[in-house]
């Protein structure tokens, strides 16, 4: 049977912590087969892998001069006044959902503020 998991933000910082105080714990344990040391290897993986993450994306950014996120940006501004020029009430906006691992763009096309009063209107009316 597999234990249930839960997803757990946290900052490196934290994992810092979390690794000092297990380094603390696991300085007692005299079983070299502790479920301490099991997860302390865990927390130091995970440590390091979301370091060379934030590096990487650093390296990124300065490597371009951008945010990661720009060139994508840019093509979906050209998309969104592309739709407005046929007539589409298109707009975007940008979101950084906790379970993402970079930003999300949603690029909204269809009704118009007036397009929504009309068929509101319509529904009124029995149309």
């Amino acid at each position: 049977m597999t234990d249930t998991r839960y997803y757990l933000p946290v900052t490196l910082d934290q994992l810092q912590n979390l690794q000092s105080i297990l380094d603390t714990v696991s300085a007692r344990e005299a079983n070299p087969d502790a479920e301490v040391f099991q997860l302390l290897e865990v927390v130091r993986k995970t440590r390091s892998d979301a370091a060379k993450s934030c590096q990487q994306t650093q390296e990124h950014a300065s490597k371009f001069g951008t945010d990661p996120i720009d060139p994508a940006l840019s093509k979906i501004k050209w998309l969104r006044d592309e739709l407005r020029a046929m007539g589409f009430a298109s707009e975007f906006t940008i979101r950084a959902p906790g379970s993402a691992r970079a930003p999300v763009v949603y690029l909204f096309t269809g009704m118009t503020d007036s397009d929504v009063d009309q068929a509101n209107a319509d529904r009124r009316l029995g149309c």
